[in-house]
């Protein structure tokens, strides 16, 4: 048996990323592959951010195996990663200083997305709102017997964004980016109240109207606690 390619999420990646590959090197072992038939070609990982000192751990623990690891950035309502950051043993450094020690969230994967930061005043900026766009993008979310257009989308035309093709679907990532000299972009936090836990995007007003919905509630305040163990 030979494994090729894993795709991890990133909260495992992060988490066992100098022992994940070398447990998949003696899985090959046990089943008879010799180590020339070791030949892990690509780890990737996504879609919410990796560590600069996961990245780090990870390469080190591939050794002379010379698989490429690629962070992916997406969401469902693209369809499939939008972006993505090669990263080697020979592109490390190089990566980490481009994104200011950190890992960017790399370039389109392929020409069917467009990518536009746009600013406070719906301005293209070089900081600001992630938005995509392409023949990906889906129409709207399914909600018990209809379907609604994304009310992200749906409040930011198309029409003022450069190279936009006439009636083409965007989507309002919600995640603020900032566009580094390299051409990198670096994430620097939410918009709006939505979290990733656990790579999970999870809307705190939504839970909250969910519990005000009880007749025994009258009023409800979400918030996160994050766990220190």
């Amino acid at each position: 048996a030979r494994v090729t390619s894993l795709y991890l999420p990133t909260r495992i990646f992060d988490k066992h990323a100098d022992t994940l590959f070398a447990a998949c090197f003696r899985y090959q072992a046990a089943s008879g592959s010799s180590k020339k038939d070791i030949c892990l070609r690509q780890v990737l990982f996504g879609p919410g951010k990796a560590s600069a000192d996961s990245v780090r751990r990870a390469v080190a623990s591939l050794g002379k195996h010379r698989a490429t690891l690629y962070s992916l950035y997406g969401s469902p309502q693209v369809g499939f990663p939008a972006l993505a950051t090669s990263l080697s043993a020979d592109t490390i450094k190089g990566v980490l200083a481009a994104g200011e020690g950190e890992v960017g969230l790399g370039t389109p994967v392929t020409d069917l997305t467009s990518v536009w930061i746009v600013g406070e005043s719906g301005e293209v900026a070089d900081q600001g709102e992630l938005v995509l766009g392409g023949r990906t993008i889906a129409p709207g979310y399914f909600v018990g017997r209809g379907a609604r257009p994304f009310v992200a989308a749906a409040s930011l035309g198309a029409s003022g964004l450069p190279h936009a093709a006439p009636g083409e679907r965007v989507f309002r990532t919600g995640d603020i980016v900032r566009r580094l000299d390299s051409g990198t972009l670096l994430f620097l936090g939410r918009a709006d109240e939505r979290l990733s836990l656990e790579n999970f995007r999870l809307e705190l007003a939504e839970v909250e109207r969910a519990m005000v919905a009880s007749p025994y509630v009258a009023d409800a305040v979400a918030v996160v606690h994050e766990r220190t163990d």
